[in-house]
């Protein structure tokens, strides 16, 4: 049997979203609160396999394979 691996890595960018909330008018403006929530970037990562089968006469026999 004949294995190779490999590390991967894979990440999402940061994200933003803005909602307004408690909005009430005074005075002849509107006053309000915001809430701003950021997601932060995220780094994972795994390993990827590939795997033979190789018999005597060194022809490949069999394979299977396990992650991207």
């Amino acid at each position: 049997m004949l294995v190779y691996s490999t590390n991967r890595t894979l990440w999402t960018t940061a994200a933003r979203s803005t909602t307004t909330i408690n909005a009430t008018a005074y005075d002849g403006f509107i006053w309000g609160t915001a809430t701003t929530t950021y997601t932060p970037s995220k780094t994972s990562g795994y390993t990827a396999y590939r795997m033979f089968w190789v018999n005597k006469g060194g022809r490949i026999y069999s394979w299977s394979w396990r992650g991207l």
